[in-house]
């Protein structure tokens, strides 16, 4: 396969960020109820900084 130098970088750029997130700290299980929550949170945040 051929890859655009832009291509390559993308790529470089994704595992590297990849890679990151093994090395951000203890994994956790995401559940429906992580998920809930971590919505709620958004939400929160949004409307907080709306004026």
């Amino acid at each position: 396969m051929i890859r655009t130098p832009q291509e390559r970088e993308e790529q470089k750029r994704l595992e590297t960020l990849l890679i990151e997130g093994l090395d951000s700290g203890e994994p956790i299980e995401i559940t429906q109820e992580w998920w809930e929550n971590k919505r709620a949170d958004l939400m929160q945040r949004l409307r907080q900084n709306q004026p």
